[in-house]
């Protein structure tokens, strides 16, 4: 998909709303998706750095397309680096449908 592509966002509520993809970056596998609506709210940034080993994750996602399907995990490594890049190592059942969806704490922080 090229930026500035449009899309549909659909919202948990069954709203579905104009979007476009902002940037992406197929390598990652990882996009972020732009609306002009104010009567979203999204959901609060936490800090990666406050992260430890064994705490609780849940992540959103419609695997096999069964939406809003919640999973719980945990932080394996806070901070592990691969190929320049960090990441968040988690043991936790991430299925295919589950791409997009957010990463979140006990806090429900992304």
């Amino acid at each position: 998909m090229l930026c500035d592509a449009p899309l549909t966002v659909v919202l948990a509520d069954g709203r579905r709303i104009p979007g476009h993809v902002e940037t992406r970056r197929a390598s990652l596998d990882a996009a972020r998706v732009r609306t002009e609506r104010v009567d979203v709210t999204p959901l609060q940034l936490g800090d990666a750095m406050s992260l430890v080993s064994g705490m609780d994750v849940f992540s959103i996602g419609a695997p096999r397309g069964l939406a809003s399907t919640l999973t719980r995990g945990m932080v394996s490594h806070p901070d592990r680096a691969l190929r320049g890049l960090s990441y968040i190592q988690v043991d936790q059942a991430i299925n295919h449908g589950n791409s997009g969806g957010p990463l979140l704490t006990a806090a429900g922080r992304v």
